[in-house]
């Protein structure tokens, strides 16, 4: 385990209560519960898994699909979870494939994204477009903050300069990106 997806793992375990995103006109901050994961060896999850392998080589760039090699798609870097999302997607996909880098001195990259995904596990919608980059991105939680039938996430992307809490909310099936400030104490 990398510092980076450590420090990750302790924010999602030490999670601090959010303050609204000033975009928000509601925000019921105790909707956010732990997101209800599809287990990635039952056989829900492994068409789940397919249907990622698909939008990751659909949706990354050649260099990228390059880079990203025959990684195994695994549990540590994949998280699939259910909920409500537009366009008739009824899970989220948080991918962060750590990559083996050449020097040691240079950040360490991902190849990571966020995508909602239909039952059928096709892609539903990009809310963070898959490619190599520095961040690694862990799901925190999910629930419907706004009250719009939707299920918003919080997703916490770590790199070298630290950690920032996301909230992915929608509107007429856009993904909106509220970066979160913890709630004063």
């Amino acid at each position: 385990m990398t510092p980076i997806s450590l420090l990750a793992t302790a924010l999602a375990l030490f999670a601090p209560e959010f303050a609204a995103p000033a975009s928000m006109a509601s925000f019921d901050a105790t909707a956010l519960t732990t997101p209800t994961a599809i287990k990635v060896k039952s056989e829900d999850g492994q068409r789940r898994i397919e249907g990622v392998a698909q939008v990751l080589a659909e949706q990354l760039s050649q260099r990228d699909r390059t880079v990203l090699g025959r990684k195994v798609l695994s549990p540590r870097r994949v998280t699939i979870a259910t909920g409500d999302f537009p366009g008739g997607a009824d899970t989220l996909v948080v991918v962060s494939v750590d990559l083996r880098m050449k020097r040691p001195e240079m950040p360490q990259k991902y190849i990571s994204g966020v995508f909602t995904m239909t039952p059928s596990g096709t892609l539903g919608a990009v809310v963070v477009p898959l490619k190599m980059r520095t961040q690694h991105f862990a799901l925190q939680s999910s629930g419907d903050v706004d009250a719009d039938g939707m299920t918003d996430a919080v997703v916490v992307a770590t790199d070298d300069e630290g950690a920032r809490a996301h909230l992915f909310s929608w509107n007429e099936g856009a993904s909106i990106d509220n970066v979160l400030s913890p709630a004063a104490s």
